[in-house]
C-alpha cells in the first residue's frame, strides 16, 4: 500500500486555524477532504483542543453514575426477594430453581464492575 502525500505545512496551518475558531472535527475534515484522524493530529500537533470535549466528558460520567444507581437499585431489588425465599434447599440438599436464578443474578448485577463506580 502506498504512503499517503503529508499534508501541506499552509493547509495544516489552515486547519489549525479552523480548529483555534471553534469549528468542529468533523466540519473541518469535510471541508477540507481529510479524515478526522488527521484533524485530530493536526490539532495535538498545534496543542489545540476541541470545545465540547469536555461536555462529552460531563455527559459521559453522568451517564456512568446514572448507570450504577440503576444497578444498585436492581440488586436491592434482587436482594430483598432473595431473602424472602422461603426454601433454598430442596429435601435433598440441591438448590432449588428460584435460589439458583436469583444467585446468579445478584452476582451477575455487577459482575463487569465489581460494584463500584469509578
Amino acid at each position: 500500500m502506498p504512503k499517503p502525500v503529508p499534508i501541506p505545512i499552509d493547509m495544516r496551518r489552515r486547519i489549525a486555524g479552523r480548529i483555534g475558531m471553534g469549528a468542529g472535527r468533523n466540519q473541518i475534515a469535510r471541508e477540507f477532504g481529510i479524515s478526522t484522524g488527521v484533524v485530530s493530529k493536526i490539532a495535538r500537533e498545534y496543542r489545540l483542543y476541541f470545545e465540547n470535549t469536555g461536555a462529552a466528558s460531563v455527559a459521559t460520567q453522568a451517564r456512568q453514575i446514572d448507570q450504577w444507581a440503576v444497578r444498585v437499585d436492581r440488586e436491592d431489588e434482587l436482594l430483598q426477594a432473595y431473602l424472602a425465599l422461603t426454601r433454598t434447599q430442596r429435601p435433598n440438599g440441591q438448590m432449588t430453581r428460584t435460589e439458583k436464578r436469583l444467585s446468579y443474578a445478584i452476582y451477575n448485577v455487577n459482575r463487569h464492575h465489581k460494584g463500584q463506580y469509578r
